[in-house]
């Protein structure tokens, strides 16, 4: 994991630093609120650690900017003060955690894992998708309906993502062709997959339809 601290403490920095390096963490510094922010934007870190009083921009105006610009990097803030309403404040813009100084280091530590643990789980959420009645999990390729369950191919699973995100407009063969085999097109390789997803969608007892308009293509209908 790559982590940053803006904090701008050096001795703290480097006190917490080192405990991260010393835990298999890659580790970037910054010791005032606009380097931290340009920082944050330019690279890709798994977890940010944040101060709120800083100099040339305080932690709150750094988290309400990575927010604004759609960084969804977790933020633990880093607070001198037992103020409740601080707090709150960071929690409301964004901030997926707090500690209060003066910190344990092993308080960080496991408050750290357990930022991760959560990310880690929104980012396998992301590979669920929900449609109607259906739910495909991406990462294993299964579709569910109620209490039933199928295994799809990675053909399937390809072709029902791609159904399911233009839900609203009909599919020309073409581009399930270049979607799913992305060679010569096959129009009997194409109706093969579609009448095999259909039956799994029927094996399931889902009301989704893959429905075929002459001359035009399909398009998935609940």
């Amino acid at each position: 994991m790559k982590l940053l601290i803006i904090d701008d403490s050096v001795d703290l920095c480097s006190a917490i630093r080192k405990n991260l390096i010393n835990n298999n963490y890659e580790v970037d510094c910054a010791h005032d609120g606009k380097k931290g922010l340009r920082m944050a934007l330019e690279n890709e870190y798994d977890i940010v650690l944040l101060d709120i009083m800083m100099p040339q921009m305080n932690g709150f105006k750094v988290l309400e900017e990575l927010r604004k610009q759609g960084r969804t990097v977790p933020v633990i803030l880093l607070t001198a003060k037992n103020d409740v309403t601080d707090k709150i404040a960071g929690l409301e813009l964004g901030a997926d955690d707090y500690i209060q100084k003066p910190f344990n280091i092993d308080e960080l530590m496991a408050r750290i894992r357990a930022v991760a643990r959560r990310s880690n789980m929104n980012d396998y959420d992301s590979n669920i998708i929900k449609y109607a009645d259906i739910i495909l999990n991406k990462t294993d390729c299964n579709i569910y309906a109620g209490e039933l369950q199928m295994s799809l191919s990675g053909e399937e699973c390809m072709v029902l993502q791609y159904f399911i995100k233009n839900s609203s407009v009909i599919i020309p063969c073409d581009k399930i062709n270049e979607v799913c085999f992305n060679s010569n097109f096959n129009m009997q390789k194409i109706e093969i997959l579609i009448n095999r997803l259909k039956y799994k969608l029927l094996m399931v007892h889902s009301k989704v339809q893959i429905i075929f308009i002459k001359k035009v293509g399909y398009k998935l209908c609940a």
